[in-house]
């Protein structure tokens, strides 16, 4: 994840979010990652003027298709 963060253009206006996801399991205050991979969140773009919250996108097939 960090790897996908530092190749992101900060200077680009319309530049996705950058996240991630992490596997493992928890067992009372222990947390075991297994595995991670990145993910893109896109923001939707509402008409000017619009008072309509800003929509965020999960690519649920990349997703699907990682786990």
């Amino acid at each position: 994840m960090l790897d996908h963060s530092q190749r992101k253009d900060p200077d680009a206006n319309n530049t996705e979010l950058v996240i991630g996801a992490l596997l493992g399991t928890v067992d009372g205050k222990q947390i075991d990652i297994s595995n991670s991979f990145q993910m893109t969140l896109k923001a939707s773009k509402n008409p000017e003027g619009s008072n309509k919250a800003i929509e965020y996108i999960f690519d649920v097939e990349y997703m699907k298709k990682m786990l």
